[in-house]
């Protein structure tokens, strides 16, 4: 069989991104692409956002609590998405700090820019 050429709109269809859990599917050729359907190998792996998930769902079933407070919960996501992604970080805290003053907001992102 010929091996086939692919264009880089089909590699990025190859390259999905799944809406629920952030789940990364890539489909990479096991060497020559060729239309063997078999020729292909999908890796599966998680984004640095379901990572934080995980980290916290560790943490809180570590304290061994029945009921944990949904402020413990806040501050923990709070605390990764300002290590993680600034501005996942900034949209969270606008409603979770109840930021309702642009000053406020400026002032939360300066605080990122000097750090």
């Amino acid at each position: 069989m010929a091996p086939i050429q692919l264009s880089r709109a089909d590699w990025v269809e190859a390259m999905k991104l799944a809406l629920v859990g952030n789940l990364l599917a890539v489909a990479e050729p096991n060497g020559s692409v060729t239309d063997d359907p078999n020729d292909f190998v999908t890796r599966y792996a998680y984004d640095q956002i379901d990572q934080l998930v995980a980290e916290i769902e560790s943490s809180l079933q570590q304290l061994g609590r029945a009921e944990v407070s949904s402020r413990v919960v806040g501050d923990m996501a709070i605390a990764g998405l300002k290590k993680l992604d600034h501005i996942a970080y900034i949209r969270f805290a606008i409603v979770y700090l109840q930021m309702d003053d642009l000053r406020q907001i400026r002032d939360e992102i300066n605080t990122l820019l000097e750090a």
